[in-house]
This record gives structure tokens, C-alpha cells and sequence, in this order.
């Protein structure tokens, strides 16, 4: 059996695999990335704080309207200022 295969040209196996994997970080860009991880957290955790913050605002406030004597103050004070009529 004759072999019919003509090579053109040949790959060297050895020269792609020689970077499989990415070279190595340098301080200064580890330093970077620790930073920016850093930071995203701070940033998120300002943002949790602030979302705690006002729904306990909103709570309080909630609870102040929603107490009885609160609302038998607010319509108390709706009947007085209906009951005041100016004098000329």
C-alpha cells in the first residue's frame, strides 16, 4: 500500500502548548484588584446600611400614624380647626 498524504508543512505541538496558563500578576496588580474588592464591598455595604436605615425610618414613622392615640389626636385636631370660626 502506497501512502497518498503530502505534508506541507508541519506544527510544532510543543510551542502552543507552552502557555496554558496566564502569567503571573505582579504586586502592584494584585494590590489593584484587592482594592477595587474592596471598595465594591464598602460601597455595597453603605448601600445595605442605607436601605436598613430608612426602612426602620419607615417603620417608626408607620407605627407613629398607625398608634390610637395618634389618631385620636389627628382627629381631634380636624374637629377643633372645623370648630374655629374667625371673629370679625
Amino acid at each position: 500500500m502506497e501512502s497518498n498524504i503530502v505534508v506541507k508543512g508541519s506544527i510544532d505541538l510543543a510551542s502552543i502548548n507552552d502557555r496554558t496558563r496566564p502569567p503571573r500578576k505582579s504586586r502592584a496588580q494584585r494590590k489593584k484588584e484587592r482594592l477595587e474588592r474592596e471598595q465594591k464591598a464598602l460601597d455595597s455595604k453603605k448601600l445595605k446600611e442605607e436601605k436598613v436605615k430608612l426602612l426602620k425610618k419607615e417603620a417608626i414613622d408607620e407605627k407613629k400614624n398607625n398608634h390610637p392615640l395618634q389618631r385620636l389626636m389627628t382627629t381631634a385636631k380636624r374637629k377643633s380647626a372645623d370648630a374655629y370660626v374667625p371673629v370679625r
